[in-house]
């Protein structure tokens, strides 16, 4: 789910740092969702595709692959009826990741 080793490239090892990334990792992730889900309710294609965009690179550069993948996905996926769908498992996703964010940082 969570690749490791990109948190410690990017913050060279520092604990501290590595936490601060990981908490403001957690925030893009709780953002994400509930503009998604207004995105989707509105069926605002462009919203979608924007926040899907900006939500990849964040997860990318921090080695949060599984969400990586689903975000590419749904940028290839552009059929309006499959978005609640994959807003379902961008939930399923990002809440994993925040269960491992908060156990991580204890």
């Amino acid at each position: 789910m969570f690749n490791s080793e990109n948190l410690k490239f990017i913050s060279n090892g520092e604990k501290e740092v590595e936490a601060e990334l990981l908490l403001l990792l957690k925030q893009a992730g709780e953002k994400f969702l509930t503009a998604a889900h207004v995105a989707v309710e509105r069926g605002d294609a462009i919203a979608w595709k924007t926040l899907v965009h900006e939500f990849k690179g964040g997860t990318g550069s921090l080695g949060a692959d599984n969400i990586f993948d689903l975000c590419e996905e749904a940028e290839r996926n552009q059929n309006p009826e499959e978005r609640p769908i994959l807003l379902a498992r961008f939930e399923k996703e990002v809440k994993a990741l925040i269960v491992y964010i908060n156990d991580y940082l204890k």
